[in-house]
């Protein structure tokens, strides 16, 4: 595949949601096709080097905590009530 991905920057942008933010720019081509290809290119080579060292990227997650306890409310696909009697 022919690539036109040109002067790849990698720099650190700050403190957020992640320990660092790294802000990833890139010159390519204009139209609609080449932006996606030359991003998935980009995104894919940073995901096999971050494999390839052992980086893992975690998920997002979040913890909720109740003052009081929260009621469950199970929903019914069936959309009857067959098992509400039960």
């Amino acid at each position: 595949m022919r690539s036109d991905i040109k002067d790849v920057q990698l720099l650190a942008h700050g403190f957020h949601n992640a320990p660092i933010d790294f802000e990833l720019t890139w010159w390519t081509g204009q139209s609609p096709l080449a932006i996606r290809r030359s991003r998935d290119q980009v995104v894919g080579a940073v995901k096999h080097t971050l494999d390839d060292v052992g980086i893992e990227i975690p998920y997002p997650y979040r913890v909720m905590i109740f003052k009081r306890p929260a009621p469950v409310v199970m929903a019914n696909p069936a959309g009857d009530d067959s098992a509400a009697s039960n």
